[in-house]
């Protein structure tokens, strides 16, 4: 895996600020410190080594348990086209499981007495796959669809172990922020004594997410023998992280 770092740095004050250190219990004034705030950014562009896919089965029928039926045949013929492609039932988890009266539709011209009846049931259930084989996620799509999934709704490419990466980054980050300083108490003629103040940032890592809208079977499904699995690919995950820094300085 290759990881792009981009170096970023921002020195939030230029000049070295005086400051005086008074006590309660003592009349004499404390001896000057002088002291450097700095800010140091890093950001890093990682490959992704995770991607997850949301798949949905929805029927419709004249009753709650035809319904559910219809969607528990399909629902199992998706996981075994899953297991066909080499996942396992630690690779994906119901993410939504629901079961809702179908109510007509008042027609035009009706009275006041017109009431809204169930006219069908329909029932929606989703899995969340998430695998560690890129490679794949074309073949899922495409053999959920011909098992019977009948919605695609987000692919997301992401990191397994994002907080490796994000610790690299606030490391960065920090290094960034002492060279900067470095470089002006160089200039000032001064050194860096102590480290007084340390503050995180922002530490975090993206997602890639892949717009893809609901798709009907019907559509995705027109010419079955001439489907293919989609191309899907992502670009870098970026990992950002920013700290901020006061220094101490003396004189030499």
């Amino acid at each position: 895996m290759v990881v792009k770092m981009i170096r970023r740095s921002i020195v939030s004050v230029l000049a070295i600020s005086l400051c005086w250190a008074s006590s309660a219990f003592a009349e004499t004034p404390q001896p000057q410190v002088a002291q450097l705030f700095v800010r140091g950014e890093a950001q890093l562009m990682v490959p992704p080594d995770q991607v997850s896919v949301s798949l949905g089965v929805t029927t419709e029928s004249a009753t709650a348990k035809k319904a559910v039926a219809a969607n528990t045949r399909k629902m199992n013929s998706l996981m075994n086209a899953l297991a066909n492609l080499g996942l396992s039932d630690s690779d994906y988890k119901t993410q939504n499981f629901q079961v809702q009266p179908v109510w007509s539709s008042r027609p035009k011209g009706a009275g006041n007495s017109w009431k809204a009846s169930i006219v069908a049931y329909r029932v929606t259930n989703t899995l969340y796959v998430t695998t560690l084989e890129l490679d794949l996620i074309g073949d899922i799509i495409g053999a959920s669809t011909e098992a019977g999934a009948n919605q695609v709704n987000s692919v997301n490419f992401s990191l397994f172990n994002a907080r490796q990466y994000r610790q690299q980054a606030i490391t960065q980050a920090m290094e960034n922020a002492r060279a900067d300083a470095e470089v002006l108490v160089l200039a000032s003629g001064d050194r860096i004594k102590r480290t007084l103040s340390l503050n995180l940032g922002n530490a975090s890592a993206s997602k890639e997410r892949v717009q893809m809208k609901t798709m009907a079977r019907s559509s995705l499904m027109a010419d079955s023998a001439a489907f293919e699995p989609p191309p899907i690919s992502a670009g870098d995950i970026t990992v950002r992280a920013s700290v901020s820094v006061t220094y101490e300085l003396e004189s030499p």
